[in-house]
């Protein structure tokens, strides 16, 4: 009887700190700077997005950068009479694909997806760059 009644004050528990949680992970350092910015600071910073499309209240504004990663070194590098020192592989071409949703003219919320998927870090590492301008001022 006592087992029973500590293992449901146990799952009890769990429930409530399930529900107590918030949904979603939590905003990245990239998304706080940038929520509650207005669009036309966000335009002048930025610059103008790949596309804006409006939906149901909402703006949703796409911006979009690829980069190399690790790609080997000297990749483009040619010596005269040695000819190409490339050593390592040519690397992988990460493209960020930024979705920032503006409410009323500002932003409410920074969606960022890399293609091929990356870990959240280095998606933001990848996708900060749109918006470094944005940060410094």
């Amino acid at each position: 009887m006592r087992r029973s009644a500590i293992a449901l004050s146990s799952i009890l528990a769990l429930l409530c700190l399930g529900a107590c949680e918030k949904s979603g992970p939590p905003p990245t350092p990239l998304e706080v700077s940038l929520v509650g910015m207005s669009q036309a600071k966000l335009t002048q910073c930025a610059g103008q997005p790949a596309s804006s499309v409006p939906a149901d209240g909402l703006d949703y504004l796409t911006y979009s950068r690829s980069e190399v990663l690790d790609a080997g070194l000297l990749q483009n590098a040619n010596v005269p009479l040695v000819g190409s020192l490339a050593i390592g592989t040519k690397g992988v071409q990460v493209t960020c694909e930024a979705t920032v949703i503006l409410k009323a003219g500002k932003v409410e919320a920074l969606g960022l997806r890399t293609y091929p998927q990356q870990g959240e870090t280095l998606a933001v590492r990848i996708c900060k760059p749109i918006f470094s301008r944005c940060l410094n001022g």
